[in-house]
């Protein structure tokens, strides 16, 4: 498995995955294609809070994740957020999960005091996953504005 950082190459198969990410139980809302379409133009420019990547294999495009930044006070320095990881369905429950999250904790180990993602209660396998790498809940309750 290959990690790439988005390219125009892979935009339609980002637009696609991220359909069908929006469609599944791993997330409890959609979202619309200007939304994708900023995210992806984002990546592309070099955004300092925003980094994806394609997830392939061979040459078969068989994924994604989308990578957020920030600062907390609470560990006392920078939080990797894992946005998105979604896989086709076809490559799931075969380690590709697990590789992505390990590339993901080495590659910013030196950089990040915590690495955070969200899970809901409905995505038992990804939650399961994410237990046995080492992920625990935290005791919050998320809330936004958008705008």
């Amino acid at each position: 498995m290959k990690l790439v950082d988005f390219c125009k190459e892979y935009e339609q198969d980002f637009y696609e995955m991220c359909q069908a990410f929006f469609s599944s139980p791993a997330v409890c809302h959609s979202i619309d294609q200007t939304s994708m379409e900023t995210t992806f133009s984002s990546a592309l420019k070099g955004s300092p809070y925003l980094r994806g990547m394609i997830l392939l294999e061979e040459t078969a495009v068989i994924g994604y994740v989308l990578l957020s930044f920030t600062y907390s006070n609470e560990v006392g320095g920078e939080v990797v957020w894992i946005e998105e990881l979604y896989l086709k369905e076809a490559y799931r429950g075969q380690g590709y999960g697990t590789k992505v999250l390990q590339w993901i904790i080495a590659e910013y180990r030196n950089r990040a005091k915590r690495f955070r993602l969200e899970v809901t209660a409905e995505n038992t396998g990804a939650k399961k996953l994410y237990e046995q790498l080492g992920f625990s809940p935290l005791p919050y309750e998320q809330m936004t504005i958008d705008q």
